[in-house]
């Protein structure tokens, strides 16, 4: 697979990326969860499902393989990554592409899209957050086992974490199994990366938790998909559908799964995911199509049901005659020759203060 690595200049930042596959495929940006973080675990996860798209995987100014940054909030908004994305864009030379958002990455996604229309084919909402407020009451809550949260969302927060510990709060909501969890901190075990933990300080101190994105989508000018485990407690319902009613978006909830739904549910997620680009790729409708059938005789193979195995592949034999289906079509001939990979188990802003008087937390974040 084709892979350049650079680190992206950008104002007062570097970043980290890492643009793979095809240079003439649709293009997909994937903004890691966080703040703080790194986009190594998606591409660990997702490379061989995704190997017909272009895919740019970045970490995010001042975390994972970027540069570390001094902790100061003046360089921690979400205009300074949505200017750090739009930066990439334009030293990779992509014309337009779709931004894949997971978590916290799925504000700067929908804020990079308000903002750059033009430039975006539509945003994927991975178990969004969009509502800190209430984010911040539901880690209050899983922390003290119920009751009525501080009015104060960062104090909020500040009691859940003092009380629990910012990592084992979250892993009580984000995985319906200990098997998810424990999956993913093998993926990420010994990768070297910045620490998060000064990272989401600074956002709090310019008022992350007081964030509620909901305003700015009214009348949103692009497609939006949101894909999110129906188990995932940072996220849905509360925030997936107030995105979804607000935007019009398509909500697809993944059973069982959590807020990593490609561990969880693996065949469920990446079924989801593909009609999504299918959904915001209109000239590929037939790739899409061929996509979600070749899972699908994939899933009737390991079920033994021959007869049906064969139906499958007739029609996604059907749908790869078109010429552009060349992608799918190299999935089912490794496919009929017996290749089969097992499924797997395992905003600008100054300072926050100004002349003595806080300004608005979305003058703070930028939004």
């Amino acid at each position: 697979m084709r892979e350049e690595i650079v680190i992206v200049p950008t104002h007062e930042a570097e970043i980290y990326v890492e643009d793979t596959g095809p240079e003439d495929a649709p293009v997909l940006v994937v903004l890691h969860g966080g703040p703080g973080g790194s986009s190594y675990p998606y591409r660990a996860a997702w490379e061989e499902e995704l190997a017909d798209y272009r895919v740019v995987y970045l970490d995010q100014r001042g975390g994972g393989r970027s540069p570390e940054l001094p902790l100061e909030p003046r360089y921690f908004t979400v205009d300074a990554l949505v200017d750090d994305l739009e930066a990439v864009r334009s030293w990779l030379a992509v014309d337009r592409w779709i931004p894949v958002g997971h978590g916290f990455g799925a504000l700067a996604a929908l804020e990079y899209g308000r903002r750059y229309p033009e430039l975006v084919r539509g945003v994927v909402a991975l178990g969004p957050w969009i509502h800190f407020p209430e984010l911040a009451r539901a880690l209050w809550r899983a922390a003290f086992g119920g009751g009525e949260p501080p009015a104060d969302p960062t104090q909020a927060v500040e009691e859940a974490f003092s009380a629990v510990g910012p990592k084992p709060l979250f892993d009580r909501l984000s995985f319906p199994s200990e098997h998810g969890r424990a999956h993913l901190e093998w993926i990420v075990e010994g990768l070297p990366l910045a620490g998060s933990e000064g990272v989401e300080a600074a956002f709090r101190t310019n008022g992350l938790w007081e964030l509620d994105y909901s305003g700015h989508l009214l009348e949103y000018p692009l497609e939006v998909v949101v894909i999110a485990g129906e188990r995932d407690g940072t996220s849905h319902p509360h925030q997936t559908e107030r995105l979804a009613d607000l935007t019009g978006a398509r909500l697809e909830l993944i059973p069982r799964a959590g807020h990593y739904p490609w561990i969880d549910e693996p065949e469920a997620f990446f079924r989801a995911f593909y009609g999504a680009g299918n959904q915001l790729q209109p000239c590929s409708n037939q790739v899409g199509e061929a996509f979600g059938l070749v899972r699908v005789a994939g899933a009737v193979e390991l079920a033994g049901d021959h007869h049906d195995l064969q139906r499958v592949l007739e029609q996604v034999a059907a749908v790869v005659q078109l010429p552009e289906a060349v992608g799918a079509e190299r999935r089912l001939h490794a496919f009929a020759a017996g290749e089969r990979q097992p499924l797997d188990d395992p905003l600008q802003v100054g300072a926050a203060v100004h002349g003595g008087e806080a300004e608005p937390v979305e003058e703070r974040l930028g939004t």
